[in-house]
């Protein structure tokens, strides 16, 4: 049986699963991008379908620690 793309309203990237901190709306991914912070560390903007509240988080691989805002590393 053959299937045919159909355009879905909803995003198909992964849900966030802390909801939104303003509405307690359904958050979703909207973009990853490279961090100027690093090689393999990403930033993850989720945002708010209901308000459009934006949340982003830095993302680094398993193991490796992410720099602290004063530019040290953790011990």
């Amino acid at each position: 049986m053959r299937r045919r793309a159909v355009p879905s309203p909803t995003s198909a990237l992964p849900r966030f699963i802390i909801p939104c901190p303003f509405c307690v709306g359904q958050m979703v991914v909207a973009t990853v991008e490279p961090s100027p912070l690093g090689r393999d560390i990403e930033d993850v903007t989720h945002r708010c379908t209901a308000c459009g509240c934006a949340v982003t988080q830095m993302i680094a691989p398993p193991g490796r620690e992410l720099p602290r805002a004063d530019g040290t590393r953790p011990q």
